[in-house]
């Protein structure tokens, strides 16, 4: 089922690339709209989400994908540390034995 958010633009990057020895999946980092499109998700294997979004619905739930919600907004003031050990342990679990992760929030933002 393909979910449409056509006003929003869709943006998906590739942070970790996966790896043959040992073989590890591939950490994504995109916007809600990658999260709910399931024709990119599927093209990119992704069946694990990080969700970033305050108290917002997990979309897919389901039908087949596994969610990690982190329960603050998408904002720059929000403290994220008491939610990095789990975040970090469900994204670890799944890209260790070769699985994709989308990491999402609801626009990326990404400041260097």
């Amino acid at each position: 089922m393909k979910h449409n958010m056509s006003m929003l633009m869709l943006s998906m990057s590739t942070i970790l690339p996966s790896t043959r020895t040992p073989p590890r999946g591939s950490l994504f980092l995109g916007s809600i709209e990658v999260s709910v499109d399931t024709d990119v998700l599927c093209a990119n294997s992704i069946l694990h989400i990080v969700q970033v979004m305050g108290k917002w619905p997990v979309p897919l739930e389901g039908e087949g994908y596994t969610y990690h919600s982190v329960p603050i907004d998408d904002r720059a003031d929000e403290n994220i540390t008491p939610y990095l050990d789990g975040a970090c342990a469900f994204i670890e679990e799944h890209l260790s034995r070769g699985r994709n992760v989308l990491v999402h929030c609801f626009e990326v933002r990404v400041t260097l």
